[in-house]
């Protein structure tokens, strides 16, 4: 049998005859090094497939292409992109989607939508390739490109795929 006391006036712990000092520093110490063994071996990030709008400055009235760009774009089974811009601002006047065989490219009331599936032919690109180039023509002003919350990449079994994010541009056109 061990037995356990401790003395209040001293702070000290008996344990089967022995005597011990509380170290609260020592336990302090302790678990600041665990807590810090835990975090400072996190992982590897999770892959984010981005899908990116830049943000341009052209002369006014210029034509200006707005290419929009992607990373850790790999197997997509499908796309749907609905990107708003502001028709005071610039004016649509084509796509180029040479990576999306028969795709399904419209622009109507401030949206341009691109939407394309092939299950049996997924594509890959690779980092900083186009996916699509929107052409405009402007006036002065800025017009925001942005994403619409229902703006998807998935997968071939038509799930979203994880780790995705739309980032937002906009074109300023300046006399």
């Amino acid at each position: 049998m061990v037995r356990f006391s401790l003395d209040q006036s001293t702070g000290n712990k008996q344990v089967g005859g022995h005597m011990f000092r509380v170290l609260i520093i020592l336990g302090a110490l302790v678990a600041l090094f665990i807590g810090c063994s835990e975090s400072s071996n996190p992982g590897p990030e999770p892959l984010v497939l981005t899908v990116a709008i830049p943000t341009l400055t052209v002369e006014s009235g210029a034509e200006v292409m707005v290419p929009i760009t992607v990373t850790e774009f790999k197997n997509v089974a499908g796309i749907e992109l609905h990107i708003a811009f502001e028709q005071d601002y610039m004016t649509y006047s084509d796509i180029e989607a040479d990576c999306l065989p028969g795709a399904i490219l419209n622009e109507a009331n401030g949206f341009i939508h691109v939407i394309w599936a092939d299950i049996a032919n997924t594509l890959s690109l690779t980092d900083g390739d186009s996916l699509v180039c929107l052409h405009f023509a402007g006036l002065n002003g800025t017009s925001h490109l942005t994403f619409h919350e229902s703006s998807c990449i998935v997968d071939v079994n038509g799930d979203p795929i994880a780790n995705q994010q739309h980032i937002d541009g906009a074109v300023t056109y300046v006399p």
